[in-house]
Order: C-alpha cells, then structure tokens, then sequence
C-alpha cells in the first residue's frame, strides 16, 4: 500500500512539473491584457498616456457598440487619474508619461457595476507617482 502511494505522488509530481513547463514561455514576457505597467511605461517611447495605449493596447481605444434595430451607438471608456474622474480618450493625450506608473483597462460590464451606467464603455484607471 505505501509502496502504491509513493508511486502515485511521484506520478502526480510529475505531472504538475510537466503541465508547469508547458506554460514557461521562455524569454518571452505575457503581458496582462487589461493592464500596463511601470516598466512598460519606460520602456515605451512616446510623450503621452494616449500614444502610450495606442502603441500597447489599441483595443482599449476602440469603444463599445450598442447595436438596436433603429441606432447604433459607441460608448468610450471613462478615464480616471488617481481615482479621480479625468474625462474621455481624448483626456488622455494631456497625462505625460513621466509620472506615469500603471494603466488598468475595465471592462464595460465590470465598469457598469462598479461605476454607474455612463460607464458602458469601460473605464481606464491611470495611477501618477509623484
């Protein structure tokens, strides 16, 4: 019986280590979709928050469809600079990136319920170290 259990861990480690190593991506860093970093932001070589997202994560730009049978409607992500509301995409454009320490990216179900319905189009969160 020991005998089994043994066997039976060194199979399930090894399983884990292998299903691990598949993962590994090698040199190669997996960027968060929904968020950018500190040095992701200094290795970028733009001037602004706007180029900075446009360069890293353009679908953050793209807005929301709604879609009726008599309209259709974009709604844009709302931008919040240390928690406080900033304004729209454009706003962006005026955040130089050289405070600039991370950009989280809501998603527009996520920013609804979290923020109110003006936020059908998501919700980008800029955090500025002095």
């Amino acid at each position: 019986m020991n005998k089994n259990f043994a066997y039976l861990a060194i199979v399930l480690m090894f399983i884990i280590g292998c299903s691990s190593s598949t993962t590994n991506t090698g040199n190669r860093i997996r960027r968060d979709p929904f968020l950018i970093v500190r040095s992701e932001v200094v290795a970028s070589n733009v001037a602004n928050a706007f180029d900075l997202i446009s360069a890293a994560r353009n679908n953050w730009l793209r807005g929301s469809i709604t879609r009726s049978i008599n309209f259709e409607t974009t709604f844009y992500p709302v931008v919040y600079v240390n928690t406080i509301r900033y304004g729209g995409i454009s706003s962006l454009k005026n955040i130089p990136i050289v405070n600039l320490y991370e950009i989280e990216f809501i998603r527009p179900t996520d920013a609804f319920s979290r923020f109110g319905a003006d936020h059908s189009g998501g919700a980008i969160l800029i955090t500025i170290i002095n």
